[in-house]
């Protein structure tokens, strides 16, 4: 709340701050930087508050709403119809190609693998679980169509 205002608005700002490309960054930062927006059609943030004590350190929180600080459950009453607003609603693509079901699981499976060290991944890698991600779905799209078209037959 310093810095950005909780919202979409003060997320977009936060985002368009992280994002920014300048000439002083790393050549890889550069690069990963220009390929978010590359790679997706849309990219929002949303800005949340934290979601209070009780959440964040009650062994037996049990998703109660009264345990939940009411600056957060203001927020999510914005940010629920925004993220199911129709319009918002599209199907999701990557470099231009609509991701399947099966093609969202091969980038989830990417991410985790370069999550899943003690430190965080170094933009390279980040760029590098893409592309691979990209290849698997690709593939795995490829052997979709060979088998129904095999069995067609």
């Amino acid at each position: 709340p310093y810095e950005y205002n909780y919202g979409l608005d003060g997320g977009m700002n936060f985002l368009d701050k992280r994002l920014e490309v300048k000439s002083h960054q790393h050549e890889e930062i550069q690069n990963v930087r220009k390929h978010i927006h590359s790679c997706f059609t849309n990219v929002n943030c949303f800005l949340l508050p934290h979601p209070g004590l009780k959440v964040a350190t009650s062994p037996n929180f049990d998703g109660r709403l009264n345990d939940i600080a009411d600056e957060f459950k203001d927020q999510l009453k914005q940010l629920i119809p925004f993220v199911l607003d129709p319009s918002q609603l599209l199907e999701k693509e990557i470099n231009g190609s609509k991701v399947t079901c099966r093609g969202l699981l091969e980038y989830f499976k990417a991410y985790i693998k370069i999550y899943q060290g003690e430190d965080l991944p170094h933009p390279k890698s980040m760029l590098l679980a893409t592309a691979e991600a990209n290849n698997l779905a690709a593939v795995a799209s490829a052997k979709d169509l060979y088998y129904s078209s095999m069995e067609k037959i």
